[in-house]
């Protein structure tokens, strides 16, 4: 379990206390998140985005996670390679990395990409990878780190590993390169919202 420490400052007359407090992010946190946004897209409750057809709930994967931890321990911006991230059960894994100053808030930063991408021409206008890989319907495993940055602007570093990866793409004979969907559009939803 990976603890967060922040101060709380209260002012008594002329007097400044800081009062510490740990909080925790239990993997169950990692993916009540992660469905909680697969399930919104299931349910055509995502501005702009058709309904996925079928979208299963993530597994907690503890090597996933392992690899997640040790990227997120380092505190720096970015990935690391597959390599680092490969485990025994999964040869691609995909990676989301966010510095922020919660769990809540570096998921909305990565979910909230949904804005950017076009599912008709599977194509973004800036930045929507880390929407498509949450969203990524093959994606069955996630193992999530998190890791306090005083130093760094961003205070605290996020980092979820997803196996099999998404955000895949597929070369067909004659060498043109196809962007996969996320995940096979529903020819019914109920709460579609365009």
């Amino acid at each position: 379990m990976t603890m967060r420490t922040n101060c709380i400052f209260f002012y008594v007359t002329t007097v400044f206390s800081c009062f510490v407090f740990s909080v925790s992010y239990d993997p169950k946190d990692f993916v009540k998140l992660h469905d909680q946004g697969r399930v919104r897209l299931q349910k055509g409750e995502v501005l702009g985005q058709p309904c996925a057809r079928n979208m299963p709930p993530v597994v907690w994967d503890n090597e996933l996670a392992e690899k997640a931890q040790k990227w997120a321990s380092k505190c720096q911006a970015g990935h690391d390679s597959n390599s680092e991230r490969k485990t025994k059960k999964f040869d691609l894994v995909g990676q989301n990395w966010a510095g922020g100053y919660d769990l809540q808030g570096a998921f909305n930063a990565w979910f909230d990409e949904y804005r950017n991408y076009n599912y008709a021409n599977r194509s973004c206008t800036g930045v929507c990878g880390h929407y498509t890989q949450i969203v990524w319907n093959e994606t069955t495993h996630i193992g999530c780190g998190f890791a306090r940055c005083p130093s760094q602007p961003w205070r605290h570093a996020f980092v979820c590993n997803y196996g099999p990866a998404g955000n895949m793409r597929m070369r067909t004979l004659n060498g043109a390169i196809i962007v996969l969907p996320p995940y096979e559009e529903s020819s019914t939803c109920p709460g579609h919202l365009k």
